[in-house]
């Protein structure tokens, strides 16, 4: 056998080996992104089946109304009046309410 059949030889086992690590290392990848693929779609799961994805798809309609029907300028009142508006609604919804159980009364 000659030295250059044995270096040869070295070198084709040197790039198995390299090879064979180079795989090893692609396989625990790999595997890595499996756990993180199935715990991300449990917790996706456990989202849809609470509503949320519903309530954002809504939430999405909600804003393109806005978005479409009023300026800018009309959100931006909205925004510096939204606090009285909600204080408004509440103290109407107490009064309604009230109403009704005096009635019941």
């Amino acid at each position: 056998m000659s030295g250059s059949a044995t270096a040869v030889s070295f070198a084709s086992v040197y790039r198995s080996f390299r090879d064979i690590a180079e795989f090893m290392d692609w396989e625990h990848r790999y595997d890595d992104i499996v756990d993180m693929m199935t715990e991300a779609t449990a917790v996706l799961t456990q989202l849809e089946s609470k509503g949320y994805f519903g309530f954002m798809r809504q939430g999405a309609y909600v804003v393109d109304q806005v978005v479409t029907s009023f300026s800018e300028q009309d959100v931006k009142q909205l925004g510096d009046n939204v606090v009285l508006i909600l204080n408004t609604v509440k103290a109407l919804n107490a009064a309604v309410s009230k109403s009704r159980h005096a009635g019941l009364a």
